[in-house]
């Protein structure tokens, strides 16, 4: 890995958006594909859902958490309503990590 690639992953990586997200992710010059989860399918390789990734992109499925403590940016692909509560754990943890935001942020961003 490259000390210059961003840490990314996706929670609902096995829906139609999350897969194409880790195959554009996997590909990406900037960005290292680390952690990724899925309800249904946790504890497998993604390659076994989707074999047409078998040797390109087989990261193993873990929970909604594990990608949020091992990325920079996570990418949702949830379905609707959702993603409301990985946000705001996602602004918990950017408010610990981040001295410069505090948690009286609102709309996503840094005071």
């Amino acid at each position: 890995m490259s000390e210059n690639k961003i840490k990314a992953g996706v929670v609902g990586a096995t829906g139609y958006a999350g897969a194409e997200l880790c195959r554009i992710l996997t590909g990406h010059p900037g960005a290292e594909l680390t952690a990724v989860s899925s309800v249904s399918f946790e504890g497998k390789k993604l390659s076994d859902i989707y074999p047409s990734y078998y040797q390109v992109c087989e990261p193993v499925c873990g929970k909604q958490e594990e990608v949020v403590e091992q990325c920079d940016v996570i990418f949702a692909a949830l379905p609707h309503g959702l993603s409301q509560e990985l946000a705001a754990e996602c602004e918990r943890i950017i408010t610990i990590r981040d001295g410069r935001i505090t948690g009286e942020a609102k709309g996503g961003g840094a005071q």
